[in-house]
């Protein structure tokens, strides 16, 4: 009975890890979609420092403006600003009301495994960060 025991204790292991994995990959496949449309396309992210996006990825460009000051982005691979590797920096320079930085890096990107969380200093900036679509 305990080699059967075993073996029934193994199976049901096994099925736990891949339900989670399955669960796993419909969760990811599930994030590229908005309503019952598939975005095979780059997604925006609004140039927001107080809202970081969530999750690994692809950054694969930019778009952003100076609004006033001298601004710099600094774009962290984390969700809080004690993230330490810094994926790109953006500098707009000096007096760089409406001066503009659009880079696009596609479709492969600059892959980030945390999140992305925009550090702005020496300014404000308006703008969208585009993140690839999960292949």
């Amino acid at each position: 009975m305990g080699a059967v025991r075993q073996n029934l204790e193994a199976i049901a292991a096994s099925t736990h890890m891949r339900v989670e994995q399955m669960h796993a990959e419909l969760s990811a496949g599930l994030a590229q979609f908005i309503g019952a449309q598939r975005i095979d396309a780059a997604r925006y992210h609004p140039l927001d420092p107080g809202r970081p996006y969530n999750g690994r990825g692809r950054l694969v460009g930019w778009t952003v403006r100076g609004v006033s000051g001298t601004p710099v982005i600094n774009l962290r691979n984390g969700t809080t600003a004690d993230a330490q590797d810094i994926v790109a920096t953006i500098s707009l320079g000096t007096g760089s009301d409406w001066q503009q930085d659009s880079f696009w890096c596609g479709p492969t990107g600059i892959a980030f495994t945390e999140g992305l969380f925009v550090e702005l200093t020496g300014g404000t900036a308006a703008g969208a960060l585009y993140i690839g679509a999960v292949d």
